[in-house]
């Protein structure tokens, strides 16, 4: 692991969905990360947590917001 692929970033929402929760992290851009119900009460997620996301640049997956595609 890199020490690149750790950033600081704050939890800005946390949504379950079916099977797992979205969460919804602040780091100078905008992280949505799908976790497990049981990761994500063992991380003790919640609105303004400071936390540090290890990124697995292989499982990230860019989307455009709405409006910013061609059109």
């Amino acid at each position: 692991m890199s020490a690149r692929n750790v950033v600081r970033a704050v939890v800005e929402e946390v949504h379950e969905v079916g099977s797992g929760v979205l969460v919804y992290l602040e780091m100078g851009t905008r992280l949505v990360a799908e976790l497990t119900h049981g990761s994500s009460e063992e991380l003790g997620l919640k609105r303004g947590l400071d936390v540090y996301v290890i990124l697995k640049t292989n499982s990230i997956m860019v989307l455009d917001a709405p409006g910013d595609g061609p059109g």
